[in-house]
């Protein structure tokens, strides 16, 4: 399975949350996007994004995501998108292992930890890996993926390295829901 969409939207966040002014978290706020078909939990108001990849030829999706950033440093990004994929568990299993390898491969990523885990039914991973961009700068990432049928969530709580909140990212990984279909 490819994952340059998942890439992508990593790439994008570095972007995004320099445009962001800081703000001060009162409470999280429930994010639930009208076609994701799944909730979580944000500390601020997220930006929308939503692009068209092609990440193998003549195969397009359209990768949607909700995007927070609190205090410059710790940014939450919540994305999923659609993609044809068989419906066996075993195959299941296999996409959401290449979308960790890809998402640690793709960033020239050093790998901390991934293990198996569910949500509402949902098989899944996670995945905690350290980005390096330059010899001084390294952001560390908490991401889970889950499978639903042909569509891929992924949570991912972003952050420098000296600056990685192991509470918030909890709090956030955590809060995905999966929403019964109407």
């Amino acid at each position: 399975m490819k994952l340059a969409p998942l890439v992508l939207m990593l790439l994008l966040v570095t972007s995004l949350a320099q445009a962001q002014q800081p703000q001060v978290v009162r409470e999280w706020l429930t994010v639930a996007p009208e076609s994701a078909g799944a909730e979580v939990l944000m500390p601020l108001a997220p930006t929308a994004s939503e692009r068209t990849l092609e990440p193998v030829a003549g195969q397009k999706i359209t990768v949607k995501a909700q995007i927070s950033v609190l205090e410059e440093k710790h940014t939450f990004v919540f994305s999923f998108h659609d993609q044809v994929l068989p419906k066996d568990a075993q195959a299941a299993d296999k996409a959401l292992d290449g979308a960790v390898k890809g998402a640690i491969a793709s960033t020239l990523g050093a790998l901390d930890k991934v293990s198996v885990v569910r949500s509402g039914g949902l098989n899944g991973r996670e995945v905690t890996y350290t980005l390096i961009q330059g010899e001084k700068n390294k952001m560390r990432v908490a991401s889970r993926f889950f499978l639903d049928g042909g569509r891929l969530y992924q949570l991912s709580y972003i952050a420098p390295d000296a600056d990685f909140n192991s509470g918030y990212s909890k709090k956030y990984l955590d809060s995905f829901k999966h929403l019964p279909k109407k």
